[in-house]
């Protein structure tokens, strides 16, 4: 992660809006910002790249079944439970692997895009 980079398994844990990981350990929660943070430009994001990719490793760890009783899954998202074990349906219309859409799942993907859509764009230039 870049130097300008703060947001640490401790200050993620820390933040109200994420109260839900406070039980989840440092090293789980340090993988998934690690593993996150490759899907991410410092750069583009600037001085919103923190909250961005708390909010990015927030959905990732939700999706991912870290926390398995989490107020965060979207309207989208139908669970059932047997047992141990919980399985999660996407049954939303038009969600594809890869798109935005699949930020939808949950309400930090949500937050996420909201984040996202306020980075200003740069010409590309050839």
């Amino acid at each position: 992660m870049a130097s300008n980079v703060t947001v640490t398994a401790t200050s993620f844990k820390a933040d109200a809006r994420f109260a839900e990981f406070a039980a989840v350990a440092d090293a789980v929660v340090t993988s998934w910002l690690t593993s996150c943070a490759q899907d991410m430009n410092v750069d583009r994001w600037g001085n919103k790249y923190d909250e961005g990719l708390s909010f990015l490793v927030a959905h990732t760890m939700v999706v991912m079944g870290v926390v398995t009783s989490s107020p965060s899954t979207g309207a989208n998202i139908k669970s059932k439970t047997v047992g141990p074990v919980t399985i999660q349906y996407d049954v939303s219309t038009g969600a594809s692997t890869g798109s935005d859409s699949d930020y939808e799942a949950t309400t930090y993907g949500q937050m996420y895009l909201r984040k996202k859509r306020t980075l200003v764009r740069s010409p590309l230039v050839l």
